[in-house]
């Protein structure tokens, strides 16, 4: 596809020569090929050569320009497209054509109950041509992300598996350096240390395993966004705002995690005072 601009002085593709030819057939561009294959030059009366037949590259006028369409993936790059009336589709291209028609109809109840009269409709119109793969809209979407919905609900699952890990480790490391240290918190508190020192000693002791994961956690999250990229829409992989969201949750059921050994050891030291 060779565009021409008729306000151009010299040719875009500097391999071809400036083309004088009169224009019959017109289209609709997208954004994207406007951007892709004009190289800043004004969209409107800009000409085309489009090589869609077994003869040689036919010239297309651009009329207009709409806004990027996802054919093919929601979450792909914009496509080049080039909009044609069917009147104007080269004659190599009608049956491809005709043979991929979709049609959208907008209702205010449920569309399935139209169904039925769509499919009698475009039999009475054309008897060879049949309707299907009539869904909603939003099952269509539905379908389109499947794949992706269920690569992450695995990855949640297993996140959530790895969470709850987490929170039983760090329970039983810290309750077992409280049990390993009760003589030594017994004598803190008998020679005159308060409740909020003895608190102070053993979350201390467990926030450092907290911070010592976070950073692992997150250094190990930067070096594999190359692969969560692929599993994201509207997302980017290195949004601080998500790593910060995902760091405060863990914080916050860590902490929860020391608080129960924590509140064990006042009790834990009262009967090893009462035991000496």
């Amino acid at each position: 596809m060779n565009p021409q601009s008729t306000n151009s002085q010299s040719p875009i593709n500097p391999q071809s020569s400036i083309l004088n030819f009169s224009v019959s057939v017109t289209a609709v561009v997208n954004e994207e090929l406007a951007r892709r294959w004009l190289n800043g030059l004004e969209p409107i009366g800009a000409r085309l050569l489009v090589d869609d037949n077994d003869g040689p590259p036919r010239p297309i006028e651009i009329v207009g320009v709409v806004g990027n369409v996802q054919q093919v993936a929601l979450d792909g790059e914009p496509t080049s497209d080039l909009y044609l009336t069917y009147p104007q589709i080269h004659p190599d291209n009608v049956g491809a054509a005709a043979a991929n028609i979709f049609w959208i109809v907008r209702t205010t109840g449920d569309p399935m109950n139209l169904a039925a009269s769509l499919s009698k409709e475009v039999r009475r119109i054309d008897p060879e041509v049949a309707a299907s793969q009539i869904r909603p809209m939003d099952r269509y979407l539905s379908d389109a992300v499947a794949p992706r919905r269920f690569s992450l609900s695995l990855m949640a699952a297993f996140a959530v598996t790895a969470l709850a890990l987490a929170i039983t480790g760090i329970y039983a490391v810290v309750m077992y350096s409280v049990s390993q240290r009760t003589r030594e918190i017994g004598i803190r508190v008998a020679l005159g240390a308060s409740r909020s020192n003895i608190v102070r000693l053993v979350m201390g002791h467990g926030i450092r395993f907290i911070l010592i994961g976070l950073v692992s956690g997150i250094a190990m999250a930067a070096g594999a966004t190359r692969l969560l990229s692929s599993m994201l829409f509207g997302v980017a992989a290195t949004d601080a705002a998500t790593f910060g969201q995902v760091a405060a949750v863990v914080s916050a059921v860590s902490l929860l995690a020391c608080a129960v050994p924590t509140a064990r050891a006042g009790r834990l030291v009262v009967s090893v005072l009462k035991s000496e």
